[in-house]
């Protein structure tokens, strides 16, 4: 692949590819190339993919129990910790707009 034909540098490029591996979309071997991983490969928790798939439209048995579980999850997180902290830091919360 040129560098030339997106306009960027091989910098770029390169962390481009190694964050596109380390999320598990691509795999890059040295001699036999870059190929393009099945989609259960991918790590869709990742910000960007997640993004991107509710943009396109993905897996929506996946994001609709990625919902219930933050719906289970967040609120006992969020009583657990208000629990453990101090009175300074729950003052701190009650100054928190919303």
């Amino acid at each position: 692949m040129r560098t030339d034909q997106f306009g960027v540098s091989r910098t770029s490029l390169r962390e481009a590819m190694q964050y596109l591996a380390a999320i598990g979309m691509v795999r890059s071997r040295t001699r036999a190339g870059t190929i393009v991983l099945h989609r259960e490969n991918w790590n869709y928790l990742d910000p960007l993919v997640l993004d991107v798939m509710l943009t396109i439209g993905g897996d929506e048995a996946f994001y609709t129990s990625l919902v219930d579980a933050r719906q289970l999850l967040e609120p006992a997180a969020a009583e657990h910790a208000a629990t453990k902290a101090s009175a300074k830091q729950l003052a701190r919360y009650g100054e928190c707009p919303g």
